[in-house]
């Protein structure tokens, strides 16, 4: 995906320093028109840009994406556009309210969150609300948990489930996915095994790799955690497919 040299690109480079450019995490960026079939208006820090790219974009819709930067051209390339799997308004609990999720017992939890998603549901403001709860809903009936929150940067989601192991011994893994302003989206698992935790994590950005692989030491269990990157990565449940057609 590549930015075309353009007066307001000198005005988005001096917004990003080459030194923060090396190590750039993900920036935002907001679909605001569609040009022909591979390119696309995008606004990137304030700045209106054109950008060709064979990945279908919908206008209208913000992505996370990393930028590189070509010093002997003056030319930007975006890599990995990952679509928001919500907006901010949706992002219902605070960061405390999913610590204590996760610090209740497990099947007590899931009742809350059930309870707490039917009170909102009969709630519901408008179509769209009613149409995000329903799906919320329908997930947790499948076995998967989505909690999106808010926090001091931004808004982020969580999402998990339960799998079974093969083998009469294993127990029980879980798989999630994150998506959280600065990393991007994240997803893998977290298990037991002989006793010892293990975690996977998958990346779609290379800088958010780099980041956690620098914080790795700090973790309890760095020495069953892998961190690698993955080309695609979705949320385990969409919670933006439109599955109801009803007026409030």
């Amino acid at each position: 995906m590549i930015i075309n040299a353009a007066p307001a690109l000198q005005n988005l480079l001096a917004q990003l320093s080459s030194a923060r450019l090396s190590s750039l995490l993900p920036v935002e960026v907001l679909v605001i028109k569609n040009l022909s079939e591979q390119k696309f208006l995008l606004q990137i820090k304030g700045q209106k840009l054109e950008v060709s790219t064979p990945k279908p974009l919908i206008v209208g819709e913000k992505y996370l994406a990393s930028i590189s930067h070509d010093t002997q051209n003056n030319t930007l390339f975006l890599k990995h556009f990952h679509k928001f799997p919500l907006k901010a308004e949706q992002a219902l609990y605070s960061l405390e309210e999913v610590l204590r999720h996760f610090k209740t017992p497990s099947k007590e939890a899931v009742t809350q969150l059930h309870t707490q998603l039917l009170s909102s549901l009969s709630n519901a403001s408008g179509k769209e609300e009613f149409s995000f709860l329903t799906q919320m809903l329908l997930g947790l009936n499948q076995g998967f948990v989505s909690l999106p929150f808010r926090y001091t940067a931004g808004f982020g989601l969580l999402q998990y489930k339960k799998r079974k192991r093969q083998g009469k011994q294993s127990q029980d893994e879980v798989q999630f996915y994150a998506h959280l302003k600065h990393l991007g989206p994240l997803d893998g698992l977290v298990g037991i095994n002989d006793d010892e935790v293990y975690v996977h994590i998958n990346v779609l950005f290379e800088e958010s790799l780099t980041l956690l692989q620098g914080y790795a030491d700090e973790f309890s269990f760095k020495s069953s955690l892998v961190i690698r990157l993955k080309e695609e990565i979705s949320p385990l449940f969409a919670l933006s497919e439109q599955i109801l057609d009803i007026n409030i």
